[in-house]
Formats: C-alpha cells, sequence, structure tokens
C-alpha cells in the first residue's frame, strides 16, 4: 500500500519536470518560480547577523512565470536590497516576515515592467520556504 502510494504521488506532474526546475506551472492554474537561496547581511551597527533566505513567487496566472525568469537578475538584486536594509529585529518576528513579504510583492510588481498588479492577474504572494537569521 505505501508502495503504491509513494508511486502515486512521484507520478503527479510536480514531479515528471525534473529535478531543479525554476518554474512549474498548471494550465490555468497559479504559478510558482523559486529565485536561488539569498544570503546576505542585516543592517545594524553592533553586531554582525546574517539572513538566508528561499523565495518562491507566486502567481496568479502561469504565464506570469516566464516574465519573472526574465527579470530575475533584475528581482534578484532588487531582492537583495530589501533584504539588506533590515535589521533583525525587523524579521524577528511573525509580523515582521509578514511586512517583508508584502514589501517583496509590492518590489516584483515594480521590477517586472507590464506586470498587472491586480493580485489576480499577476504576481499574487511571495512565500518563504526557508528563513534562517545567524
Amino acid at each position: 500500500m505505501a508502495a503504491l502510494a509513494c508511486a502515486l504521488i512521484f507520478m503527479h506532474p510536480a514531479f515528471s519536470e525534473g529535478g531543479g526546475e525554476k518554474a512549474s506551472e498548471n494550465a490555468g492554474g497559479p504559478g510558482f518560480f523559486t529565485m536561488p537561496p539569498v544570503v546576505v547581511n542585516l543592517a545594524g551597527q553592533d553586531i554582525d547577523h546574517y539572513l538566508q533566505v528561499s523565495i518562491v513567487f507566486q502567481t496568479s496566472q502561469p504565464g506570469v512565470v516566464e516574465k519573472l525568469k526574465e527579470y530575475e537578475p533584475i528581482l534578484r538584486s532588487r531582492t537583495i536590497l530589501v533584504l539588506s536594509s533590515k535589521r533583525r529585529k525587523d524579521v524577528d518576528s511573525l509580523k515582521g516576515r509578514q511586512l517583508l513579504t508584502d514589501e517583496l510583492v509590492d518590489m516584483a510588481r515594480v521590477t517586472v515592467p507590464g506586470e498587472d498588479k491586480a493580485p489576480d492577474k499577476g504576481i499574487k504572494d511571495v512565500l518563504l520556504t526557508a528563513f534562517v537569521i545567524q
């Protein structure tokens, strides 16, 4: 029974696209674009803190994923600027992380030219899939 469940899971289209894919697209469903992990120094003068974060952009329409791929170098650069401007106390709390994701969504919507700013037609959300502060 467990073998059947594993087989069904790995037959799912998300697994059949191959490992390491940056985008996952469903016909008519949401799309996801995964940026490589980012490591930055957090702002502050008293002690050095580092932030390592993995970010996934969720789109309302799969076609937007192609735009995100095209503008990945700019998105990555601007993401680093946003993250490195934060202090540890800005991102320590759940509320701080939610505000950060809101800021990253706004940044992505402004970065991709021609991007519809409405969440139901463009970039819907930013997901933090890994978040480590040292």
